[in-house]
């Protein structure tokens, strides 16, 4: 399963609001090296969310580019879809997801 930041940040903010006191006591579990190397991949998932959006939108120009450039493109925006999260949406649009088989359902 994949981690996406939208869902992420707000899970995070209604836990920080409505539930203070479970988040305290992480932090002298996790520590402050575990906690600013989490922050650092939270901030790069935010990034790589703001990145395939922005490429997403920019797929219009894509035919301008050399054919070396589009390749480069595409290499880009596949590795911010991925970093993202945002791959895991196509595994749950596979033609037997969509025909109810429970067989492939087990793990959810």
């Amino acid at each position: 399963r994949s981690v996406q930041f939208p869902a992420l940040t707000k899970t995070l903010i209604k836990t920080g609001l409505f539930h203070p006191g479970v988040v305290f006591p992480v932090i002298p579990q996790a520590g402050i090296e575990g906690l600013f190397n989490w922050t650092i991949h939270y901030l790069n998932l935010g990034l790589y969310t703001l990145l395939s959006s922005l490429g997403k939108r920019l797929k219009p120009l894509r035919d301008r580019l050399s054919p070396l450039q589009q390749y480069y493109y595409h290499c880009s925006l596949e590795a911010w879809k991925y970093g993202s999260g945002q791959d895991y949406q196509e595994s749950l649009k596979s033609p037997q997801r969509q025909k109810g088989n429970k067989e492939n359902i087990k793990g959810f």
